[in-house]
């Protein structure tokens, strides 16, 4: 039989017990700091991780110590400009802390056979293997920690690297072409132009010209000043795996999309690295020279690219972690950078040989003091 209203009148209302009170925590302005009466295992001069990071205070300078001279060399007044921009801006003080005291704690590890090693006791991070020999070898590097801010021109040129070695694994011999896509020039701000620069560049993608002809996509930003007229000009590389895309075509559709923009360029990738490579060398542009030299110009630029995806990949690259790298062996910790570089400078012929070994001979020495090799 089918209940209905009216039949549900002519039985007697069943006595429902009233719902249990739950009392809700009331919230808290630290919720990972614990409760001041709770029993801890801290002294009173000692104070929680939450609490201390809260409380870190940013530099004054970026740091000048013996491994941040030698990682930052070529571009120190422009880092201190940059630094001092991040500052102005009230970043976060734990972007700040990494920018200044980046490459502070450098290493060297090498691979491969050999005796000795030249820091006996290794720090924590890095604990000797058991059973296996200290090993060495001409392959060496240099290691130390990064904050990896995309104003930060090493961490920068790491980060290019890798996104050149994987777009050349994902090409995979398939031909490619080398898209342009400008904007036309205008004296609004770069947020504003960078937002409607993203915004096009999604709504090409979906047009029924891109999704025949492009398979997959990498794109970079390029950010430009004008000092004479004080504007900007941001534009995407972009590098598309996939059939021929007419120019006419493409050129009327960007114009659609934009209103206002109309130059785009395409042409076939010929040589795979060198094409790869251009376009990672946009990775390291946001620290461009152009408005580095501009206090105001420098501010704009990192808050209005504070936050966007430098490399944009689409179709079969989406999701793909280009930035990531891949595994090269075990490598063997060495010794600290001061210490090797000590006993450089003292004439030990052994570490001359690993410095040497980083780069051209006689290099670290003009990066330390200045002087020539």
């Amino acid at each position: 039989m089918r209940t209905t209203s009216r039949h549900l009148k002519d039985h007697p209302r069943l006595p429902f017990p009233a719902p249990p009170t739950i009392k809700l925590p009331s919230p808290d302005p630290r919720p990972n700091d614990p409760d001041p009466t709770t029993p801890t295992n801290l002294v009173p001069d000692e104070t929680t991780e939450h609490a201390h990071r809260s409380r870190i205070e940013p530099p004054a300078e970026v740091s000048a110590s013996l491994g941040s001279t030698f990682r930052h060399t070529g571009w120190t007044r422009i880092r201190r400009r940059v630094y001092a921009a991040m500052n102005q801006l009230g970043l976060s003080a734990t972007r700040l802390d990494r920018f200044a005291h980046c490459g502070d704690q450098a290493w060297l590890e090498a691979r491969n056979a050999c005796p000795w090693r030249i820091d006996p006791d290794p720090p924590p991070h890095h604990p000797r293997p058991k059973n296996r020999p200290t090993l060495f070898t001409d392959k060496t590097r240099l290691r130390c920690n990064t904050c990896k801010d995309r104003f930060c021109v090493p961490c920068a040129t790491v980060r290019a690297r890798l996104v050149s070695n994987a777009l050349i694994r994902l090409l995979e011999g398939r031909p490619a072409r080398f898209i342009t896509l400008t904007m036309v020039h205008t004296a609004a701000p770069l947020a504003e132009q960078l937002d409607k620069l993203y915004a096009c560049y999604k709504r090409l993608r979906r047009t029924r010209l891109w999704v025949k002809h492009v398979d997959a996509a990498a794109a970079t930003v390029e950010v430009t000043y004008n000092k004479t007229t004080n504007t900007w000009h941001p534009h995407l590389h972009v590098l598309a795996k996939g059939s021929y895309v007419p120019h006419q075509d493409l050129k009327a559709e960007w114009r659609r999309i934009t209103r206002d923009s109309y130059i785009v360029s395409i042409s076939l990738v010929q040589d795979e690295r060198r094409a790869v490579n251009y376009l990672a060398k946009y990775v390291t542009k946001p620290m461009v020279h152009d408005y580095s030299t501009h206090q105001s110009a420098l501010c704009e630029a990192i808050q209005a690219l504070k936050g966007r995806r430098l490399v944009l990949l689409t179709g079969e690259w989406h999701a793909l972690q280009v930035e990531k790298p891949a595994p090269d062996g075990v490598w063997e910790y060495v010794g600290t950078l001061e210490t090797v570089l000590n006993r450089a400078l003292a004439g030990d012929s052994e570490a001359l040989g690993i410095l040497d070994r980083l780069g051209k001979p006689g290099s670290w020495r003009t990066r330390i003091t200045g002087q020539p090799p």
